[in-house]
């Protein structure tokens, strides 16, 4: 992992997605997002009962554990419904009794996938989602202020989340702001990814540029 301030942490260089850590410096944690380890994990057709649809794999929790002092991870927010960003919430929720926050757009799809068959990369079980979040809305967490925002992009089921941690201001942007060859967090250059057949429209720009 690598800290970014004292209590935020990034895990993306190790894992198959981007997955931050708000550190409450008493035990606690804040995740946005918790999906993949690893890109062999991925999984591309339907065939959900088949055992490549078995693929998530606990990480980084004992390294929160021991290295980081984290007893309890008590809420989970994902950026967007991909199963890679967060495939892993259930097991958090099963083992940790997380609450999964979520914008209004988001939350039916993750709640209720079954749904949303035709929505490409939707994770195939249901999550529990507590507490359904509006464009613009702000919300806290163990002191931290943050605001999540409607941002259609890579996917329409998509939010920007703002924090302000440690004095800094901080965008959360999923798989929206992309660059591969960066070669770490401090020299990103933001690439907004547009896939077509993520349910793209084209007032989607427009929209997040808002």
């Amino acid at each position: 992992m690598q800290r970014i301030t004292e209590h935020l942490l990034w895990a993306g260089p190790y894992t198959c997605s981007n997955f931050y850590i708000v550190l409450s410096g008493s035990g606690h944690a804040m995740l946005i997002d918790y999906g993949l380890v690893s890109p062999g994990h991925l999984h591309f057709g339907n065939d959900h009962d088949g055992m490549r649809a078995l693929r998530f794999v606990e990480h980084h929790i004992d390294q929160l554990r021991d290295d980081y002092g984290v007893r309890d991870i008590e809420l989970a927010v994902p950026t967007h419904i991909h199963d890679d960003h967060v495939c892993g919430i259930p097991f958090l929720q099963k083992h940790f009794g997380t609450q999964c926050w979520a914008l209004d757009c988001i939350a039916p799809v993750i709640f209720d996938p079954a749904a949303w068959a035709s929505t490409p990369c939707c994770f195939h079980k249901p999550i529990e989602v507590h507490r359904i979040l509006y464009d613009g809305e702000a919300f806290q967490c163990r002191g931290f202020d943050f605001e999540i925002y409607y941002a259609p992009g890579q996917t329409e089921y998509h939010a920007f989340i703002l924090g302000k941690i440690d004095g800094k201001r901080i965008v959360f942007g999923g798989d929206n702001l992309l660059n591969p060859q960066a070669g770490g967090i401090a020299s990103v250059i933001a690439i907004h990814s547009t896939v077509m057949r993520n349910s793209f429209h084209l007032e989607m720009h427009a929209a997040a540029r808002r």
